[in-house]
């Protein structure tokens, strides 16, 4: 008997639609989806009508851009409900993350952050941030600190807009060294400031 290698196949390059329940276990549980892997750029990805429950990070973006996050439960988070963040040279952002229902447990970080620290001429544009419930859970302990975080020079010119934000410890939105970023028509209902820098 022979054996008969399997033939090459080539990359998916065409949009990925992922749709899932995902639901893990403990704060140590990483990412319920973890986009890009820090060494080569990754975009074109829609993340939709998805429920991930009980991760450190629901979603994590890691140098991905024209991602979008739509339309999703991403419930008991220990730390952020999305992350994104640029890896190595390759830019994180020009995104979407809009109406998705964000709960995260006492002593997470933010409901989503924007860490982007790497320019990129020609999508540096910023992530559209829109439509968002975004809910830091009281079970005891400390709140989560902030319901959307955007922070680094690079992360661009944001549009953070008409989310609701309820029970965050510091502040709803933290916008900091971020040129132009719109901030505009959200309700911001916890008792930390509505809007920190």
């Amino acid at each position: 008997m022979d054996f008969r290698e399997f033939p090459k196949m080539p990359r998916l390059s065409r949009e990925i639609f992922i749709t899932e329940k995902i639901d893990g276990t403990n704060a140590s549980g990483g990412a319920g989806i973890l986009l890009g892997d820090g060494t080569t750029s990754s975009e074109g990805w829609t993340v939709t009508s998805s429920v991930i429950n009980r991760f450190r990070r629901a979603v994590h973006l890691k140098g991905v851009t024209h991602t979008k996050i739509l339309g999703c439960i991403l419930d008991n988070c220990y730390e952020h409900g999305v992350y994104v963040e640029a890896a190595g040279a390759n830019f994180g952002g020009a995104n979407e993350i809009c109406d998705n229902w964000i709960g995260v447990l006492p002593g997470g970080s933010a409901g989503i952050s924007n860490m982007n620290t790497v320019a990129n001429a020609e999508y540096n544009h910023g992530s559209a941030v829109r439509g968002n419930r975004i809910y830091g859970y009281d079970t005891g302990g400390a709140r989560c600190q902030y319901g959307i975080y955007s922070d680094h020079a690079n992360s661009g010119a944001d549009d953070i807009e008409g989310n609701t934000i309820f029970g965050m410890s510091q502040a709803d939105i933290h916008v900091s060294a971020s040129p132009a970023v719109i901030v505009g028509r959200n309700k911001t209902l916890s008792a930390a400031p509505a809007l920190g820098n």
